[in-house]
């Protein structure tokens, strides 16, 4: 019996000495044959798609596509920001208006007259000009009633007669309106600062301007302007004294730039 076990135990230990190298050199193919399948399967699994923000940098490993999920795509597309040219071109080009002024804000007369500007634009924002106004007043009801029930006389008070001036022309922005979705009609907003000299019905003096106002375009050779001028000047009442005064103008004027150009295709 212990020479059967014997000669069995001897047996094992030449088996395992024949095939054990092999059995662990398969055991080590296995494991290589399956770490290749992993890394090609990765090679083909896509890779997440990643929200990045715009100043963050990553530094890792390049993709050669990068995958935009749909509210990085919407949130994209609403930072979008569509720039046009200006539907009528100034650069170059004189203008010449002509409008009704009127003083809305004299309370004791009423004023109205007419204004005249002749200008050239350097460019689309800057240009110069010229302007003209002529004034004529008459007695508010307010003020005949004053004369007539309580016998107190304005007298001592100053009517603007005219202005001449020079203005530095500056345009800031540009845009457009729509009409009930029919009719667009392009518009320009403009600042003026300039100098010149005041007549009244007393005295005459330098004055000071500033102005804002709005193009609104007819075509690419016309348009409606509206202008808003605040006038800052010294006027004299009945007994020689000066006094600083202030006139708001409001102008609605038609306005031609030539030479003229044709319509935009």
């Amino acid at each position: 019996m212990k020479l059967f076990q014997a000669v069995k135990f001897t047996k094992f230990l030449v088996v395992l000495c024949l095939f054990g190298p092999n059995l662990y050199a398969q055991d080590s193919q296995e494991d290589d044959e399956i770490k290749g399948v992993e890394s090609e399967l990765e090679k083909n699994i896509p890779a997440r798609s990643v929200r990045v923000a715009p100043s963050t940098t990553i530094i890792g490993k390049k993709q050669d596509t990068l995958l935009i999920d749909g509210a990085t795509e919407a949130k994209s597309k609403s930072n979008i920001v569509v720039i046009q040219k200006n539907y009528m071109p100034k650069s170059g080009r004189f203008n010449l208006s002509g409008g009704l002024t009127l003083f809305p804000s004299d309370v004791f007369f009423k004023t109205f007259g007419a204004q005249v500007r002749a200008g050239y634009h350097l460019s689309e924002t800057w240009g110069v000009e010229l302007t003209g106004i002529l004034l004529t007043s008459s007695k508010s009801t307010e003020l005949e009633d004053l004369e007539s029930k309580q016998s107190v006389t304005a007298s001592s008070l100053a009517t603007l007669k005219n202005y001449f001036g020079a203005n530095i022309y500056f345009s800031n922005s540009y845009g457009k309106y729509a009409l009930s979705d029919r009719k667009i009609f392009p518009f320009e907003i403009y600042q003026t600062v300039g100098i010149g000299s005041v007549l009244t019905d007393k005295s005459s003096s330098p004055a000071f301007s500033l102005g804002i106002g709005q193009l609104l375009s007819l075509s690419r050779n016309d348009a409606v302007r509206l202008d808003l001028s605040l006038l800052f000047y010294q006027t004299e009442t009945l007994t020689s004294q000066k006094q600083q005064a202030s006139s708001l103008l409001v102008t609605f004027s038609y306005d031609a730039l030539f030479p003229s150009v044709g319509k935009r295709w």
